[in-house]
C-alpha cells in the first residue's frame, strides 16, 4: 500500500504500533476525522521477500492485539469482522483470522 496525505492530517502513531500497523493507525483515525482514504494498487515493487519478517512475527502478533482493542469495541471481537485495505479479519470468541482480499 502506497500512503499519501497531507502533512497537516499526519497523527501520531503510538510506539507500541509503529512496526506493523503504523499504516492502519493513520487510516483509521483519518476515517475518525471524516477523511477519505484512497488505495494505490496496481504498484508493481520487486524485492528479495521478507527476509526479516520472521524474527519480527512476535511483534506483529502483539501490536494487532493492541491495535484491535484500540477500533474493535469488546462485543465486536466476540463476534465481528474488521476490514483494511487489504484482509478482511474475522473474530469468533476472541480468536481472529485473516483473508487477504484479491488484488492486493
Amino acid at each position: 500500500i502506497l500512503m499519501f496525505f497531507k502533512k497537516t492530517n499526519y497523527v501520531k502513531i503510538p510506539n507500541e504500533l509503529k512496526i506493523f500497523f503504523g499504516d492502519d493507525w493513520i487510516i483509521e483515525q483519518a476515517k475518525k476525522l471524516g477523511k477519505q482514504n484512497i488505495v494505490a494498487a496496481g504498484a508493481n515493487i520487486y524485492h528479495l521477500g521478507s527476509l526479516s519478517s520472521g524474527e519480527f512475527s512476535d511483534f506483529g502478533r502483539k501490536e494487532k492485539k493492541i491495535f484491535f482493542k484500540h477500533f474493535l469495541p469488546f462485543y465486536k471481537r466476540i463476534l465481528g469482522t474488521y476490514e483494511s485495505k487489504t484482509h478482511i479479519t474475522y473474530f469468533i470468541l476472541f480468536m481472529s483470522f485473516s483473508i487477504r482480499k484479491k488484488n492486493h
